[in-house]
């Protein structure tokens, strides 16, 4: 039986849609078939592909990647299984001292806002998971208690959700790295001083680091690694995430297209 050739399937209507662009016109230069698909926000309908292969790479919402993993009728379809990310296997995975996160406890949204902490203390909240019901935030007690950012989220969410609660901390730069394999294959620096700012030139000391801690623990084959320099120099991991649902900022997205293609054709 011939092996079939690996076909993506992109989300249309995604909030960024500079990513998508970009992924289509290195499919389109790599001659990689590729299939633009809809996706109703919360559904648990499970997308529809003109030509139903089993050798399918999806790229969309926490929605599509929820829908895809549960039916496991792809393969890969999505590199994603969910204990995989939690902070508590993360936090095995890598050790505690590599985490800049890893003084967090982990407690529901319900346990959180209940809690008597002073009004202007300033906690670091982020999800436990990786489905991105609201984005990490550091904010004081006060501002967390009415913070519309709760009803506003991306994905289920509940008082039941768990979250993970940190200390702020002082970081310089953060970077974003693509993992294929235990391998980094490209990055690109996405933060600095708080701000917003993307650049391709990623320090070799990065690229290092984020290749070390790819040996100790990959959630899955295919994922992103966030990796940040602290004030004080120190470099440590910020988070894992589903490589299905993450943005690439100014990595290279010819390696990026071409190398998770081919290691899905390779795997399948």
């Amino acid at each position: 039986m011939m092996i079939q050739k690996t076909k993506w399937a992109i989300q249309s209507k995604l909030g960024n849609s500079t990513d998508i662009e970009k992924i289509v016109a290195y499919l389109e230069q790599q001659h990689i078939p590729y299939e633009m698909i809809e996706v109703i926000p919360f559904s648990d309908d499970l997308p529809v592909l003109v030509e139903d292969q089993e050798n399918v790479i999806f790229y969309g919402s926490t929605t599509l990647i929820k829908n895809v993993y549960a039916a496991q009728k792809w393969k890969p379809g999505v590199w994603f299984n969910p204990s995989s990310y939690e902070f508590k296997n993360v936090l095995k995975g890598y050790g505690k001292e590599n985490l800049l996160n890893g003084d967090s406890e982990v407690i529901t949204v319900k346990e959180l806002l209940s809690r008597d902490y002073p009004s202007d203390e300033i906690l670091f909240v982020r999800p436990a998971a990786d489905m991105k019901e609201f984005t990490g935030a550091a904010m004081e007690f006060q501002e967390i208690k009415k913070w519309d950012g709760f009803k506003s989220s991306k994905g289920p969410f509940s008082f039941k959700t768990k979250v993970q609660v940190a200390t702020p901390k002082n970081i310089e730069a953060e970077y974003r790295t693509v993992v294929v394999d235990k391998q980094v294959i490209t990055s690109s620096q996405y933060r600095r001083n708080n701000r917003f700012n993307c650049r391709d030139e990623v320090p070799q000391s990065i690229i290092d680091y984020a290749s070390e801690m790819a040996q100790l623990y990959q959630p899955s084959e295919v994922f992103t690694l966030d990796v940040c320099e602290l004030t004080n120099g120190t470099l440590k991991i910020v988070e894992t995430n589903t490589f299905n649902a993450s943005g690439f900022y100014w990595a290279d997205y010819y390696k990026i297209i071409e190398s998770v293609t081919n290691f899905s054709y390779d795997n399948f």
